[in-house]
């Protein structure tokens, strides 16, 4: 195949020194560094990404943030975008063993405007002799405004014989919209996300519901940006398929792919360490207190309140009663010193009438009868707060009844280790 003239001055750009591959561009010395990719059930490196690095002519070093704007034009762009391309081939190719993954990053602007500027892509993988089943192509879906662009620049690179990556998600304007069209083989958390969550337990909460509509989506998860182990074990908490980021391997002209024992001992280290300060035991005294009130008749019960009941357990919050058919007997026990209901949704707060057949603590508990189930947490409409909610299906002593117990999420985690 005959090269285009922009891969010609590509290949022409680049030097080798010391069995690397560098390119030559404005004065600066670029190369190549690559990040491990690790996978949490194979417990070990199934990919690296690129990532370039360079010196001026000064000796300084530079990262992306300052390589990257001395593009002042779209050829320019486009021709850096695939000058490093061209010299992270042929360093991973010098590199690494099968089989792993390279994962590629390719500029917006070269991912759509890029066939202005002639042929690039098959071109360099038949020069470098790579692969293109060991490349995932990482896309920046939120910098591309045009759904049908963002289609077609995914659907050229799979043809090509590439896995497809969308990078950063969950930053910028990143939609699942757009996921669920161009259907890419993973999806990658951005740094953001993994942030947020470890200062929100609003977001942590979210962050499992997240990775699962990715996967649900028919792509795998990956989580990038991991620098603590309390983001790691954040990240574990969502069942994502892949991790990547400071805390497991940093960015390395020629990581160790040997280091899976590693890995696993960094994985164990997260999954054994016991949350901070969390009652290991009251989850069972809450259920034993719960039991007492399922067992109690409905005399006794007019008795007893939440506040005595659980006054060294504040996070829970209401008790009620369903029918077999999810229809609420008489009123909710509410916890008076709870803090946590928004009177601005007080048209909610009556439940006198309501049926709850379409919970899925109601129908799990009827399915599964004398079984205690504890829920997801969701958000209340009776007390507009994030709650978890324990419920148990008994016929005992008459009619089916489903007791259900409320308990306010955010205090729940806490203190109490579910």
């Amino acid at each position: 195949m005959k090269q285009s003239e922009m891969t010609h001055r590509i290949i022409a750009s680049i030097r080798s020194d010391e069995g690397r591959s560098k390119a030559i561009w404005k004065g600066m010395t670029l190369e190549t560094v690559f990040q491990p990719v690790f996978a949490v059930a194979q417990r070990r490196i199934v990919g690296v990404e690129a990532l370039a690095r360079g010196v001026n002519h000064q000796g300084t070093p530079l990262l992306p943030r300052d390589i990257f704007p001395s593009a002042t034009t779209l050829e320019e762009t486009v021709f850096l975008d695939r000058l490093l391309r061209t010299i992270h081939l042929l360093n991973f190719s010098r590199i690494f063993p099968d089989p792993l993954w390279l994962f590629l990053n390719v500029d917006p602007k070269a991912a759509t405007s890029g066939r202005k500027f002639g042929r690039f892509f098959q071109e360099i993988l038949e020069w470098t002799g790579v692969d293109p089943q060991k490349l995932v192509v990482e896309i920046l879906e939120s910098a591309i405004d045009e759904k049908s662009l963002l289609t077609e620049a995914a659907a050229y690179y799979r043809d090509c014989g590439t896995l497809i990556a969308i990078d950063d998600f969950g930053s910028g304007h990143s939609n699942f919209d757009r996921i669920w069209s161009i259907k890419p083989e993973i999806v990658k958390i951005d740094r953001s996300m993994i942030l947020h969550a470890s200062k929100s337990m609003d977001v942590r909460r979210l962050m499992p519901e997240m990775v699962s509509l990715v996967r649900a989506s028919g792509s795998l998860c990956l989580i990038e940006g991991i620098e603590s182990p309390e983001e790691g074990r954040i990240a574990l908490e969502t069942e994502t398929d892949f991790v990547q980021g400071f805390h497991f391997g940093r960015p390395e002209i020629h990581p160790d792919i040997a280091t899976g024992f590693q890995f696993e001992r960094l994985l164990e280290d997260i999954q054994n360490a016991d949350p901070p300060q969390k009652d290991s035991l009251a989850f069972s005294k809450i259920l034993e207190r719960f039991y007492s009130l399922v067992d109690s008749t409905p005399d006794k019960r007019q008795k007893m309140t939440l506040d005595g009941l659980f006054s060294d357990y504040p996070c829970v919050v209401r008790y009620f009663i369903l029918d077999d058919k999810g229809q609420q007997v008489g009123v909710n026990m509410d916890r008076l010193s709870f803090g946590g209901v928004d009177h601005r949704f007080r048209p909610l707060m009556d439940t006198s009438r309501a049926n709850w057949s379409h919970r899925a603590y109601f129908r799990h508990a009827m399915g599964h009868f004398g079984h205690v189930h504890i829920s997801e947490p969701y958000l209340s409409t009776t007390g507009v707060h994030v709650c978890r909610t324990i419920s148990l299906a008994v016929n005992a002593t008459g009619p089916i009844r489903v007791h259900c117990l409320d308990l306010d999420w955010p205090l729940l985690s806490q203190r109490i280790s579910l």
